[in-house]
């Protein structure tokens, strides 16, 4: 495949690096703390509120009810209680699913007309079992604006426990007391340390990586091939001679290799024309191109992960075992059946197996919660794999090649829904073909394939950790940030590792500096999104973080020009 695919899922992911934009992804997830207050016990559950309900920010803001049940254990609330039933300040719990009257009359079970019966006798807030529980939910059916109350769903866990806090025994629900609220008061968040921990660790092992296997003749001030050294390990996990070296004793250079190691102004234009192209197509046909593209990724990151694995192992014994296995490539064979033959090492057979398995399993569970350890893995390996092979050959191509996306970045984030009549393009694709949060919401019953180009780093709290028992990743809140925007800035911390390796520049420093002023930029966009709660165009913050630093640096050394021009001796 193997450098076209990954070609293509590098592009894939500069196309989509506003979906690696840091934001906090609001829901419509609510928590309830319920406490017994006869014996003490209490829980945090986790469910979903109606759209339009009254629900307080914060658990010091939330009004307390007492749990209560509809008379003669009606939960379908098909009988209309008497007028001496009172259900103020009560949260009274309900199926919501109607019966079709076989235990209702005809219209009995309509949502409304419970609600309203509900209403009639002072009761404010409604309990329905509903499963599972989802990121975004809002029933279409309900008209929150005629109950003029609060409706909650919680799923079938989630009503085990109400249970078990009234010892199962209905008539002692009322020492039950239950708050509703949306957040709390994060201490510490694992995912603001995930946002700037692992695209940093990335960017600087790509970087490294591109920077110490980047052949000195790929740069055009260079005219002069370098010798062979132990650098030359790191090119086996792309063009896998390393067993061919131990047995030739010599370099050989593999024509692929060169595939996308320098990019000229044509190159950047084509890429730049490709990736409009691509979101566009995935914006009028995204049902459609979503499942290639899934292809492409599973192909494209069990490539990439082949490629990290084999450069740990490169020195290794493991690469000397070797098998013979039939070789039908040449049509005549004036020796004998030997030359029909070929050597197979063993272990990069079981190794290329491991590494397709991982992204077969991701795509088998990813409707699961859990799904997002995998997907995150993969795109670590898919990150590194892809600075690695996406060199720049001075820092004047870094400048015009990481100015142009930034542009693209804000154009599709800000300027496409003047053209669209509102529907930012870039939106549609990253959410999987919704247009905005209530589109986003009214769909949240169905499940929507997404394209799996991000990293997905969950909110982990003290009442966050009730949501993970629930099936679906949509289920649970994440803080997203795309693999684009470790890529392409990743790819000047690249360059500058090579500057340095090849410059013998101290400790360094240009591949430091850049290094640190990209954590640094990923700190500011996921601050800014938060503050400002709504997603950002993260390119337009990486991109200068991680220029002017190096710009900065060259000249206060007097090497600019050098670099500029990218003559690394």
């Amino acid at each position: 495949m193997s450098h076209f695919g990954l070609l293509v899922l590098v592009v894939i992911n500069l196309l989509l690096s506003h979906k690696s934009a840091p934001e906090t992804v609001s829901s419509t997830i609510v928590y309830a703390h319920c406490m017994n207050k006869r014996t003490n016990l209490s829980a945090v559950l986790c469910g979903n509120y109606q759209i339009g309900s009254k629900v307080a920010k914060h658990i010091e803001e939330a009004a307390t009810y007492r749990l209560a049940f509809w008379p003669h254990n009606d939960d379908h609330w098909c009988s209309v209680p008497g007028e001496d039933v009172s259900f103020f300040g009560k949260a009274v719990f309900g199926i919501l699913e109607s019966v079709n009257g076989s235990a209702c009359s005809s219209g009995g079970a309509e949502v409304n007309v419970r609600l309203d019966v509900l209403k009639s006798r002072g009761g404010e807030v409604a309990l329905f079992q509903e499963s599972p529980l989802r990121r975004w939910y809002s029933n279409p059916y309900v008209n929150i604006s005629r109950f003029n109350g609060s409706v909650f769903y919680f799923d079938s866990p989630s009503v085990q426990e109400m249970e078990r806090l009234y010892q199962n025994n209905r008539n002692q629900s009322g020492d039950v007391e239950l708050r509703f609220y949306t957040s709390e008061v994060e201490t510490f968040n694992v995912a603001y340390f995930l946002n700037v921990l692992i695209p940093t660790i990335c960017v600087v092992l790509g970087g490294i990586w591109s920077g110490r296997s980047r052949e000195v003749m790929f740069f055009p001030a260079i005219k002069k091939k370098r010798q062979p050294s132990m650098r030359d390990t790191f090119n086996a996990a792309d063009d896998e001679v390393a067993d061919n070296r131990r047995t030739s004793g010599q370099q050989k250079s593999d024509p692929k290799q060169e595939e996308i190691d320098h990019l000229s102004c044509a190159g950047i234009v084509i890429a730049g024309a490709f990736t409009v192209s691509l979101i566009l197509l995935l914006y009028f046909f995204y049902d459609y191109l979503v499942w290639v593209f899934l292809v492409i990724y599973i192909v494209g990151s069990a490539d990439s992960l082949y490629k990290c694995l084999i450069l740990v192992i490169a020195r290794s014994r493991l690469l000397e075992y070797e098998w013979l296995v039939p070789h039908t490539s040449n049509s005549h064979c004036p020796q004998g059946l030997r030359c029909c033959w070929k050597k197979c090492c063993l272990c990069k057979l079981a190794l290329r197996l491991l590494c397709f398995s991982l992204p077969i399993t991701w795509f088998i569970v990813r409707k699961k919660w859990y799904a997002f350890i995998l997907q995150d893995i993969l795109g670590m390996f898919v990150s590194v794999t892809a600075i690695r092979f996406l060199r720049l050959p001075s820092l004047k191509f870094a400048t015009i090649f990481l100015s142009m996306f930034l542009l693209y970045d804000v154009f599709m984030v800000s300027g496409s829904p003047y053209l669209t009549k509102g529907c930012s393009i870039m939106t549609y694709v990253a959410t999987g073909g919704f247009c905005n949060q209530s589109e986003l919401i009214a769909g949240s019953y169905v499940w929507k394939e997404s394209l799996p180009l991000v990293f997905l780093f969950p909110h982990v709290t003290t009442n966050s950790f009730q949501c993970l028992k629930f099936s679906s990743v949509t289920s649970y809140p994440f803080a997203l940030y795309g693999i684009g925007d470790v890529i392409l800035p990743g790819s000047v911390v690249g360059f500058s590792c090579a500057y340095d390796l090849n410059c013998k520049t101290p400790y360094m420093l240009y591949s430091v500096v850049s290094s640190a002023a990209y954590a640094l930029g990923t700190t500011v966009t996921y601050s800014i999104g938060r503050a400002l709660s709504t997603s950002q165009p993260a390119l337009l913050y990486l991109v200068p973080s991680v220029l002017i630093p190096v710009h900065v640096v060259g000249l206060c050394r007097g090497e600019w020009k050098r670099l500029w021009n990218g003559e690394l001796v």
